[in-house]
């Protein structure tokens, strides 16, 4: 079988251009005679690969796509085999991918690399959901497009996912092009580089966290020119600090320590906190989009898990805990004002009690004044309400219907002053005519 230019594929399909070419096939330019739109087919050499591996894998990624129906994950629109040679035809997608993005202008800044890997994330947010693990992400993966004044992300090659319970065919490390592998072990999970099969959801998001450490330093965490060396270090070797590699926010360090966890109950549990925990590692405010199911920010704690662990977000509802504390601070406030009412009580009490028994008794005990010609020039002050009655208790005394005789002798009336004519009052001065 010969591909070339005006060839139709399948009574659908008509070749246009050649767009690229590796060690397992060719990706070409094509017109969707049915449709009369563009679209990309993709064919594997069979003579290269076994053809029912290769017919396997693109039927699981057909079927992984059709499940997803995202805006972040490329679409199918059909699949097959034609004259010997398995196809797979898709949207056409305008752009580069990742790995040209970073051999195009290295590092990336903080901005745009979350605003491409929460984008990622809601692709696997949706692939996991229904039991989707795509078990080689990486840059080429990755294919960003231009939309108007946006950019989107998109994910390809479901190629090798495993599909519910169910397994892929064991691909090993097939060549996509001459030295390089399927599933680029740079970018594969401690678990997956073993060969174990627990490989889940968590997996994904170990993959996502290299490339997004690759994004911010310029360089991948984990390399080496022999794979069982490569393996050793993504499985047993301290894990690399990003700002010892180069600038990077503040909270990445942390971030990256628990994404790449080796043991994945330690990493983000979902694509939807990784993406989360992302924007507050790389302080970024974020409105999370209603295709995650999310009403608002959320923040998670992006150091390693804790016996006690605070979610901190944004205003929302009042708990019960929260109403507790406030019906115990106006409990508080209620006793408090009692309080201060009794002690502005009690000290208006004592202002108006008399003095003790033994003081009373003191005063009557002692002599009378000796009126003066200056006393007698005035009245007698009242005597101070202290010492007009005894009482042993600092409520407020009766008044006595009859005055005690035991409290205080009479004073001797002062003498009569001599009569004065008094003036005669509202009346005008005489006039003594000067």
């Amino acid at each position: 079988m010969r591909l070339a230019e005006n060839v139709i594929v399948a009574d659908r399909f008509r070749l246009n251009r050649l767009l690229g070419k590796g060690g397992m096939g060719s990706v070409w330019h094509a017109t969707h005679l049915g449709l009369d739109v563009p679209c990309a087919v993709k064919f594997i050499d069979a003579t290269g690969t076994d053809l029912y591996l290769a017919q396997a894998r693109f039927t699981r990624e057909a079927r992984a796509a059709a499940q997803l129906r995202s805006p972040h994950v490329v679409q199918i629109l059909d699949h097959g085999v034609w004259d010997g040679t398995p196809y797979i035809a898709m949207e056409l997608l305008e752009g580069e991918d990742l790995a040209r993005r970073f051999a195009r202008v290295g590092r990336l800044g903080a901005e745009e690399v979350h605003a491409i890997l929460s984008q990622v994330c809601r692709a696997l947010s949706k692939a996991h959901s229904v039991g989707i693990i795509h078990r080689d992400l990486k840059p080429e993966n990755i294919f960003l497009v231009r939309d108007d004044d946006r950019e989107i992300a998109k994910v390809l090659d479901f190629g090798i996912a495993k599909l519910g319970s169910g397994e892929a065919p064991a691909l090993g490390f097939a060549s996509t092009k001459t030295g390089a592998m399927v599933g680029t072990p740079y970018y594969m999970s401690p678990e997956q580089a073993q060969g174990t099969k627990t490989v889940d959801a968590r997996s994904d998001l170990w993959s996502l966290a290299v490339i997004a450490f690759q994004a911010l330093t310029g360089q991948l965490p984990f390399t080496s020119e022999a794979l069982g060396d490569l393996v050793l270090k993504i499985v047993v070797n301290d894990l690399p600090v990003p700002s010892r590699l180069g600038p990077v926010p503040v909270g990445f360090d942390a971030w990256w320590q628990r994404a790449a966890s080796r043991d994945p109950a330690g990493r983000f549990q979902t694509a939807r906190d990784f993406a989360d925990s992302l924007a507050i590692a790389c302080d970024i405010a974020v409105e999370e989009p209603s295709e995650l199911g999310l009403t608002g920010a959320r923040v998670f704690p992006v150091g390693p898990p804790s016996p006690v662990q605070a979610v901190t977000a944004t205003p929302a509802a009042r708990t019960p805990e929260g109403d507790g504390r406030t019906t115990l601070l106006a409990a508080l406030a209620g006793v408090g004002g009692a309080l201060l009412i009794i002690a502005v009580a009690a000290s208006l009490l004592l202002r108006r009690s008399p003095l003790p028994a033994a003081v009373a008794e003191t005063a009557s005990a002692a002599p009378p004044p000796v009126p003066s010609a200056s006393a007698s020039a005035e009245p007698p002050p009242a005597p101070p309400p202290s010492v007009v009655a005894a009482a042993p208790t600092p409520a407020p005394p009766a008044l006595p219907s009859s005055a005690p005789t035991t409290t205080r002798a009479t004073p001797a009336a002062p003498p009569a002053r001599p009569a004065t004519r008094p003036r005669p009052r509202g009346k005008a001065a005489p006039d003594l005519g000067f």
